[in-house]
């Protein structure tokens, strides 16, 4: 929770001496610091006005780098309209659903790393732009 106690994050994670080269990537050319995960287990696929508040949270914290991952149980709707939102102010959103979050497990399982699957959307993420 932020200190004016309106705006809650549901995690961040610490970019302190990444190991793996996707986050020291981010941490050295996009000055990531910390990681902002956004959780939504809405019923329905998210759409841009429902995060449109914790995107803003990016602006206030540089140790964010523009870098977030949102957590969506059902995805986003109109994948598109996002990535021109927030492309246009150097912004990386990067959305994982549930299915994204089981082929995770599953690659930790397999001893794989996770981390693959993020890298993957950032890339997409990339290549729309």
């Amino acid at each position: 929770m932020t200190c004016n106690s309106k705006r809650i994050r549901d995690f961040i994670i610490d970019n302190r001496n990444p190991k793996m080269e996707f986050w020291r990537d981010l941490k050295y050319v996009r000055k990531v610091e910390k990681i902002l995960f956004d959780a939504k287990n809405y019923q329905n696929p998210i759409v841009y006005a429902e995060i449109a508040s914790t995107i803003r949270y990016l602006h206030r914290n540089k140790a964010l780098g523009n870098f977030i991952i949102i957590v969506s149980r059902r995805g986003v709707k109109d994948l598109e309209e996002f990535i021109e939102a927030y492309s246009d102010h150097d912004e990386i959103v990067l959305f994982l659903n549930g299915e994204d979050l089981i082929a995770m497990l599953n690659l930790k399982r397999e001893g794989k790393s996770p981390t693959s699957l993020i890298d993957q959307k950032y890339h997409e993420f990339l290549g729309h732009k």
